[in-house]
C-alpha cells in the first residue's frame, strides 16, 4: 500500500504540474492558481505519508513510544494477539479482556477479565442449579409434609446476577473484536485516507478517514490503557471470598435439607409416642434455625456480589463509553486539523 500511495502521489504531484504549466501557457489565473493548490495538496500529502510511515507503521516512532510506555509484554501475550501484536498498546488492551491466563506486565500482576467473570459465573450457575433443585424437593413423614420451595426466593438474586455477568461478558467479547479490527484494518485505512485525500473531489473524505485511523490507533488504545490503570488503582474486591462463601452457602443448603430429613425419619419411627403437634414443633425449630443461618450467609453474599457487579459495569461498560468518547473528541479536532469536518450527531456537544 505504502508504494501504491507514493505512486498516486507522484502522479498528482505531474497532474497538477501539467495543469498550472497549461494555465501559464493560457495565461489563465484561474487555471494558474488551481493547478498550483494541486501541486501544493500533492505535496502536503507526500508529507503527510511519510510522516504517517514514520509514525504509525510497525516500527514507527508513534507504535515505538506506546510500546515503550506499555513496556514489555510476555511471549504467550503477544503469540495470543497474533496480528495486532506490533502495538503493544492494542495488545494489552486486547489480552486484558479475553486472555487466558493471568500475565504480568512490569511489576503488575494482572488477571484477564474473561477469567475473573467466567469464573464468578461459574459459581453462581452451579449455585442456582442446587439450590433450584432443592427447591423442588419434597418430604412426607406421616401427617407432616416437608417441602423446599423456600429456596426458590434465592433464585431471584442469583438468576439476576447471572444475567448481568452473562450481558457484560458480551460486552467484553464484543469490545474484544473491535480492538482485534482496529489493528488489522487501521494501516489500510491509513492509506486509503491519504489516497482519497490526494485527489480534489474526495479530499474531504480522505482526511475524514485519517483522522478517524489515528484516533482509533492512538487515542483509542491509550484510553484502554488509562481504565487499566484506574482499575488497578482501586482497591480488589475479594472474589475468592465470594467463590468460598458460594462453596459454603451451596453446602449449608444441602446439609439443611438432609438434616430436617435426618429428623423426620426417627420422628417417624416414634410417632405413635408424641403428637402431631409436637413432631411439627420439632420440625419447625430445625427449619427456623436452618433458614436464619443460610439467610444471614445469603445475605453477605449478595453483598459482596453487587460489589463485584458493580466494579465489571464500571470496567467493561462506563469506562469504554469513556474511552469512545475521548477517541470522538480526537477524531473531530484531527479531521478539523487535516481540512475535513466529522459530525457525531449528538455526540458533537462534548
Amino acid at each position: 500500500m505504502f508504494e501504491i500511495a507514493v505512486a498516486i502521489i507522484a502522479i498528482m504531484i505531474s497532474v497538477g504540474g501539467i495543469i498550472y504549466g497549461f494555465g501559464y501557457a493560457m495565461d489563465n489565473r484561474r487555471i494558474k492558481e488551481f493547478g498550483l493548490k494541486e501541486l501544493t495538496q500533492s505535496f502536503i500529502n507526500g508529507v503527510i505519508l511519510f510522516v504517517l510511515f514514520a509514525a504509525f507503521s510497525q516500527v514507527g516512532i508513534v507504535t515505538q513510544i506506546i510500546n515503550q510506555f506499555v513496556g514489555a509484554l510476555p511471549n504467550n501475550v503477544l503469540e495470543f494477539c497474533g496480528p495486532i501484536a506490533y502495538n503493544y498498546g492494542l495488545c494489552l488492551s486486547y489480552y486484558y479482556l479475553v486472555g487466558i491466563q493471568p500475565f504480568s506486565v512490569g511489576n503488575t500482576i494482572l488477571i484477564p477479565l474473561s477469567i475473573q467473570i467466567m469464573g464468578i459465573l461459574s459459581y453462581l450457575i452451579s449455585a442456582y442449579l442446587i439450590v433450584g433443585t432443592l427447591s423442588t424437593i419434597g418430604l412426607s413423614v406421616i401427617f407432616i409434609s416437608i417441602k423446599f420451595t423456600a429456596f426458590s426466593i434465592f433464585l431471584g438474586p442469583l438468576k439476576l446476577a447471572i444475567e448481568t455477568l452473562s450481558t457484560t461478558l458480551i460486552a467484553l467479547f464484543l469490545q474484544a473484536a473491535i480492538i482485534n479490527a482496529i489493528g488489522i484494518i487501521i494501516p489500510l485505512l491509513l492509506y486509503i485516507g491519504l489516497t482519497l485525500r490526494t485527489f480534489y473531489f474526495s479530499r474531504r473524505l480522505g482526511g475524514a478517514i485519517l483522522a478517524l485511523a489515528i484516533g482509533l490507533f492512538v487515542v483509542f488504545p491509550l484510553t484502554y490503557l488509562m481504565n487499566i490503570e484506574i482499575m488497578n488503582s482501586i482497591p480488589a474486591l475479594p472474589s475468592g471470598a465470594l467463590q468460598s462463601s458460594m462453596l459454603n452457602f451451596t453446602s449449608s443448603a444441602m446439609t439443611f435439607s438432609f438434616a430436617i430429613a435426618s429428623k423426620a425419619l426417627p420422628l417417624s419411627i416414634i410417632s405413635n409416642s408424641i403428637s402431631n403437634n409436637e413432631m411439627g414443633l420439632i420440625m419447625l425449630k430445625s427449619a427456623v434455625s436452618g433458614t436464619e443461618n443460610l439467610a444471614g450467609s445469603f445475605e453477605y453474599i449478595i453483598k459482596l456480589l453487587m460489589n463485584i457487579i458493580a466494579n465489571f459495569i464500571l470496567e467493561v461498560i462506563i469506562l469504554p463509553l469513556l474511552s469512545i468518547i475521548l477517541t470522538i473528541i480526537s477524531i473531530r479536532e484531527l479531521a478539523r486539523i487535516l481540512g475535513s469536518e466529522i459530525s457525531f450527531g449528538r455526540f458533537d456537544i462534548f
